[in-house]
């Protein structure tokens, strides 16, 4: 059976991405594949989450277990967690930030078959990866680092040097 996937950026209104996919591929060809097509850093780490009507996470499904140190995604084909039209997937790419794309599935086609996954549609502005936000102010960093530093470690040791300190 062909999924057919619609992918949506809540950071960018106009990007729009339809994939046909086979249902038996697993979450990490539809990574590799998402990754590819958008020209995404593959260095970084991502994660689906099965989510319910609303868009709530329900489950995590990472690229890796760190507990198990297993490939979740290589484990798990889409057809056991997307059974229904209208199932959705959250496609967090930017883990630090939260930025996701949302896959949802629109139709399923069950005469055809292909191993090859196919983008149908694309169009917008693909989001940005990883954005840095130009809010952070490192200034005065090391200035708190050391003051807090000073205050939190350095009272009543007792020693001024290791060398001083008597094992």
């Amino acid at each position: 059976m062909i999924y057919i996937f619609n992918i949506l950026s809540a950071d960018n209104d106009d990007f729009f991405m339809q994939i046909k996919i086979d249902s038996e591929n697993n979450l990490y060809d539809l990574h590799n594949f998402i990754q590819n097509e958008l020209k995404f850093d593959k260095s970084q780490m991502a994660s689906f989450f099965l989510c319910n009507k609303t868009w709530e996470k329900q489950k995590e499904l990472p690229l890796l277990d760190i507990e198990t140190n297993k490939n979740i995604m290589q484990e798990t084909k889409i057809s056991d967690v997307i059974k229904d039209k209208n199932n959705k997937l959250l496609y967090v790419f930017d883990l630090f930030s939260d930025r996701a794309l949302f896959i949802s599935l629109l139709d399923i086609d069950k005469k055809n078959e292909t191993k090859k996954i196919i983008c149908s549609e694309k169009k917008g502005t693909i989001p940005e990866q990883i954005i840095i936000s130009d809010n952070l102010n490192f200034d005065n960093a090391d200035d708190f680092l050391d003051d807090e530093f000073n205050d939190d470690f350095n009272e009543d040791l007792g020693f001024e040097n290791i060398d001083d300190y008597d094992f």
